[in-house]
């Protein structure tokens, strides 16, 4: 499964129910849920959520983003939205030079990713990144 693949939510599920591994890793390292979320396919992002394994996933790639990294700067708001509700993913989570999916956002976001991370209740809007600014610094 990679970035930019159709998609095909019923190969998907045969894949899952057939024993395939969420969490393997690919291309740079990035996980099917990585990859969806890059290519902005809700549905698939959904269906692989329902795997426990990939909700309690701390699994990030080469770069060392994790899946709100990627939600934070692809262009989906339902997406962000979604990975937001999983109580397992650290919304702070340090990826690329110390950045938070914040940072992230700030940067390469667009407004609504920004508005939608400032709605979480554990998100620092403080954190500092590796140059020591904050995400109100990197906006």
């Amino acid at each position: 499964i990679a970035a930019g693949t159709e998609w095909n939510p019923q190969a998907i599920q045969v894949l899952l129910d057939s024993g395939f591994d969420p969490e393997i890793r690919g291309e740079c390292g990035m996980t099917p849920l990585m990859s969806a979320i890059f290519s902005q396919s809700e549905i698939i992002v959904k269906l692989l959520l329902t795997r426990e394994e990939v909700r309690n996933s701390r699994t990030v790639d080469d770069m060392v983003n994790a899946p709100l990294h990627f939600a934070s700067t692809c262009g989906a708001p339902e997406i962000l939205r979604t990975l937001l509700q999983i109580p397992t993913f650290d919304v702070n989570l340090s990826g690329p030079h110390g950045w938070t999916p914040l940072h992230s956002a700030e940067v390469f976001g667009e407004g609504a990713p920004t508005s939608l991370l400032l709605t979480h209740p554990e998100i620092d809007v403080n954190a500092i990144d590796d140059e020591r600014s904050t995400p109100l610094i990197s906006a």
